[in-house]
């Protein structure tokens, strides 16, 4: 929440029409072809983490380094980018050469704190989150959307089929990186439910003799068990809801608003409906987590929900002309405003319906192995 509403505020003070007009005339790419060059983005992220396994299998040691030397490159452009907008919207009368420079000295403050204590882990994530979310989102929604969905397909495979976003989470959990953000919590489970494995690991991390807590103590005594329950997003995961939050405000602002026009609330609705499906989209994956307690990606939920709430949000508040100019369709019909909010609900339920098919099938597959265990214990 602090992300998806803190940087879109953000945005909406520091961004004006010359920066995006700059931006858009850099990268006639992102908005000429918005599709392809969110495919070269996923495709420049899929061969980067084909090299860091890579060297993560082979050299494990340099592998740790490479992928430290990685987080602190990101999380200082991001908290570089966050702090330069914040002081250059506060202090816009002081040279931008000044305000960028105090940006980057706080840039590297948070890197150099961060390695230092750990409990800066997730406040680093948040700040280079914010800040990457900014740039990207500068480029519009035709882009931010179109990333977004080919994300949301790789993270699908790089976790349910490939499986190899578990061993980066794993890396990066055990490195203490900003590339997650977690939390982590005390569980009381039933000594009954807990399997072997589950139990050695009590008996590894769980002396009696050691715990000085009270409230644990009778825990144990009880016949229960006290497990260490943690969840972990990657950034990614608040960083491309962001993305879409601001490619909302950055498209239907200063795309399709005539120069010297004042805003009004078409330019403020759907970034702010977005920015609420982010939230609504983390809370139901949490809801998964908790209901699955398994591995899952966070991307393709986060973006169902977005569709719905940005799809139903334009047929609830509806302004085609706006939206149209905005992605750059200056004459379409209002037809194709409905079939746009129309396919982004459709897409959204899509994307929801292969996540629970995906959920059920592997927690059936469960069920039936340790079944099959249970009987061939029987047997012998």
């Amino acid at each position: 929440m602090i992300v998806q509403f803190f940087g879109l505020f953000i945005a909406v003070f520091s961004l004006n029409p010359v920066q995006t007009a700059v931006i858009s005339s850099n990268t006639s790419s992102a908005l000429s072809s918005p599709y392809l060059q969110a495919a070269y983005d996923v495709v420049s992220i899929a061969v980067f983490t084909i090299l860091i396994l890579a060297i993560l299998r082979l050299y494990k040691n340099k592998g740790a380094l490479l992928f430290r030397l990685v987080e602190s490159f990101a999380v200082g452009f991001g908290t570089i980018v966050m702090f330069f907008f914040i002081l250059t919207t506060i202090f816009y009368n002081v040279n931008a050469v000044y305000t960028a420079a105090v940006a980057v000295l706080f840039g590297a403050i948070v890197v150099i704190a961060k390695n230092r204590v750990k409990h800066l882990r997730n406040f680093a994530a948040l700040t280079s989150s914010i800040g990457l979310g900014i740039i990207i989102g500068n480029y519009g929604f035709v882009l931010a959307y179109a990333f977004m969905f080919i994300m949301a397909m790789y993270d699908y495979i790089a976790v349910f089929v490939t499986k190899h976003m578990l061993v980066l989470a794993k890396a990066a959990s055990n490195e203490n990186l900003s590339l997650l953000i977690g939390s982590s919590n005390v569980e009381v489970v039933p000594r009954a439910q807990a399997d072997k494995k589950m139990l050695a690991e009590l008996r590894n991390e769980v002396k009696k003799n050691q715990i000085k807590d009270p409230i644990i103590k009778e825990v144990i005594d009880s016949g229960e068990m006290p497990v260490l329950s943690q969840i972990q997003l990657g950034a990614g995961d608040l960083t491309l809801p962001l993305v879409m939050s601001i490619g909302l405000f950055v498209s239907t602002a200063y795309f399709s608003v005539p120069a010297g026009s004042t805003a009004t609330i078409n330019v403020y609705y759907l970034p702010v409906v977005a920015a609420l499906g982010a939230v609504a989209g983390l809370i139901f994956t949490m809801w998964l987590l908790k209901r699955y307690s398994v591995a899952l990606p966070a991307i393709p939920p986060l973006f169902a929900v977005m569709n719905f709430f940005i799809g139903f949000g334009m047929l609830a508040y509806p302004r085609p002309a706006n939206f149209l100019i905005g992605i750059g369709i200056h004459q379409g019909s209002h037809i194709g405003y409905y079939m746009i909010a129309a396919g982004m609900i459709v897409v959204g339920a899509a994307f929801l319906l292969l996540m629970m098919v995906t959920l059920e099938r592997n927690r059936n597959r469960q069920k039936s192995a340790k079944t099959s265990k249970g009987k061939t214990r029987q047997k012998s």
